[in-house]
């Protein structure tokens, strides 16, 4: 049986822009764990926006996934 869940809405202003996300969270108890995929789809999101804004003003990012510069 699926846990009672709530609906969600949650907006962020960034330096870039506003991020938002839509999602349905339990109404008990979980496992923190169960935060992680949420949390990395905002950040992946926080991402992507600042790299659609940096590339909107004529910039360009000169590090790549798997140059080590900043992971």
């Amino acid at each position: 049986m699926t846990p009672p869940t709530e609906h969600l809405n949650l907006s962020i202003n960034t330096t870039s822009g506003k991020l938002q996300a839509r999602m349905d969270v339990p109404t008990g108890f979980i496992p923190i764990t169960d935060l992680v995929p949420v949390v990395r789809s905002l950040g992946e999101q926080a991402q992507a926006l600042e790299v659609s804004t940096t590339l909107q003003s004529g910039k360009k990012i000169s590090c790549q996934k798997g140059c080590a510069a900043c992971c």
